[in-house]
């Protein structure tokens, strides 16, 4: 008969418990836990013996976002930006202009939202969510 292997993954103070035998961490792991930290497994069977992992030193990166900015170039007062992922936070957006210099921040809470540009003049922007590549926009 097989014994039940329950694993709790421990970060900081924050606990998720897992039922199961863990043989790889996916991409769902990562939506919890982003960044470097060191993880911790303790286990425990059935009977309720406790065995402890060595702590591990773990650097968790997220997929790049598939990022959609339309229409482009922008001809009205606003554009659209999808994201195919879900979007567990809110992500961070800013647009630069072409000397650097920050015109607009904000925040993207859904997988399809408009950023209003009314007042931009025309030209060449860098549009930027998180720590993706910027996307160039052109306002006509």
């Amino acid at each position: 008969m097989q014994e039940k292997l329950f694993l709790v993954v421990k970060r900081l103070s924050v606990f998720i418990l897992f039922t199961g035998i863990v043989i790889s961490v996916n991409a769902q792991f990562s939506e919890y836990f982003e960044g470097k930290d060191y993880y911790h497994l303790p286990q425990v069977n059935m009977p309720g013996k406790i065995s402890y992992s060595e702590p591990r030193y773990v650097n968790i990166t997220r997929p790049a976002l598939s990022i959609n900015v339309y229409p482009n170039p922008v001809k009205g007062n606003s554009f659209s930006i999808s994201i195919a992922e879900k979007i567990g936070s809110p992500l961070k957006y800013t647009l630069v202009n072409t000397d650097g210099k920050i015109i607009q921040q904000g925040y993207i809470a859904q997988t399809l939202q408009k950023v209003q540009v009314n007042y931009l003049v025309k030209g060449t922007y860098f549009f930027q969510v998180a720590n993706e590549k910027p996307i160039v926009i052109v306002k006509e």
